[in-house]
């Protein structure tokens, strides 16, 4: 089966072809350039599918607006930061597993931004990551000491940011935070698993906040994910979206991405 992935870059290095999340075993994989994943109507999106063979498809909700605007040449979902755009996912498999999340996006708006939560609002147990404000962007359970957060650059102008959002055994739970700007990173050792999240939402965290700004691309583990493999899926998303350039210098992928 061919998979889309957008990158660019042709041939191959040392014999090897490009690296994707194709080579590894995703929960979810979100990925708005390709299209044989999108079901839209008049260029609103109705159901964004899932890569990763888990069916795991996005869908419900009011839907988002789609091939209105691109980054590196390659299509994203845009939201307007109101209740007309936002997505049902499913987020069971996290209860009581590992997980890493990392993602492809902008904002477009000084305000709180949540790339996920819950529709009918703030519960214990549920997941959330995203700006909680101008210049926090934060990672939690609603469930001390479960929280994660990371001071960043005041936004200014809307321009893509990946990160990426663990929690791991070794390690703890950690933020990986790429932009621009440069790059940014905080841990947590608290291990404390997520007891349950039976229904959440790509672009609503409920409470009236809602996701201004545009997403690329989502990749989701439920495993306790070697530093390597998450270097990987960076590498492979930074070059993907022409975002390499936010790599530090000492990231393994930082001249060229990753390949087999």
């Amino acid at each position: 089966m061919f998979i889309s992935t957008g990158i660019s870059l042709l041939g191959a290095q040392a014999g090897g072809v490009l690296w994707t999340p194709a080579d590894i075993t995703t929960q979810i994989w979100y990925d708005a350039s390709d299209v044989s994943t999108i079901t839209e109507t008049g260029g609103r999106l109705s159901i964004w599918g899932d890569k990763s063979g888990n069916s795991r498809n996005a869908s419900g909700g009011n839907g988002a607006d789609y091939n209105l605007a691109q980054i590196n040449g390659l299509n994203v979902l845009q939201f307007s930061n109101t209740s007309a755009d936002w997505l049902n996912t499913d987020l069971n498999w996290m209860a009581s597993a590992k997980y890493s999340i990392t993602a492809m996006c902008t904002r477009n708006n000084s305000g709180a931004n949540y790339m996920t939560g819950r529709q009918s609002g703030a519960t214990n147990g549920l997941f959330h990551i995203g700006w909680d404000n101008n210049s926090t962007f934060r990672m939690a359970h609603f469930s001390s000491p479960a929280q994660v957060d990371l001071s960043v650059p005041s936004y200014t102008t809307e321009v893509p940011i990946m990160y990426t959002g663990y929690n791991r055994t070794t390690v703890g739970k950690g933020i990986r935070y790429f932009a621009p700007t440069g790059y940014l990173s905080t841990t947590l050792s608290n291990t404390t698993d997520l007891a349950s999240d039976t229904f959440a939402t790509i672009g609503n965290f409920g409470n009236g906040i809602w996701w201004g700004g545009k997403m690329c691309e989502i990749v989701m583990t439920n495993n306790s994910v070697a530093s390597s493999v998450l270097e990987q899926i960076e590498g492979y998303m930074a070059w993907k979206w022409g975002q390499e350039s936010s790599l530090p210098v000492t990231h393994p992928y930082y001249s060229a991405p990753p390949y087999v």
